[in-house]
């Protein structure tokens, strides 16, 4: 996945306008979308990703609910790549 950065700042810029229109306008089911969408990618591959990178598990839970799959995919990417 190229340009990660963007990419990982694009998320946290969804998740403060999610947050905003949460506050502003008591609309909170984009927030809730976004870190419920998060929670599975986790759950799903971001544990497993974590681990085989030797992450430990809470820093990968709180790397995953920031920033979901652009996260784990390059990660994944690059172990992957290792591998062969």
């Amino acid at each position: 996945m190229k340009n990660s950065i963007f990419a990982k700042i694009g998320c946290l810029v969804l998740y403060t306008g999610a947050i905003v229109l949460g506050i502003l306008n008591g609309m909170w089911l984009p927030f809730i979308i976004i870190a419920a969408l998060h929670f599975v990618e986790f759950i799903v591959i971001g544990k497993k990703t974590g681990d085989a990178a030797g992450i430990p598990a809470m820093a990968s839970f709180v790397i995953c609910m920031l920033f979901g799959i652009t996260w784990w995919k390059p990660l994944r990417e690059k172990l992957q790549r290792k591998e062969n």
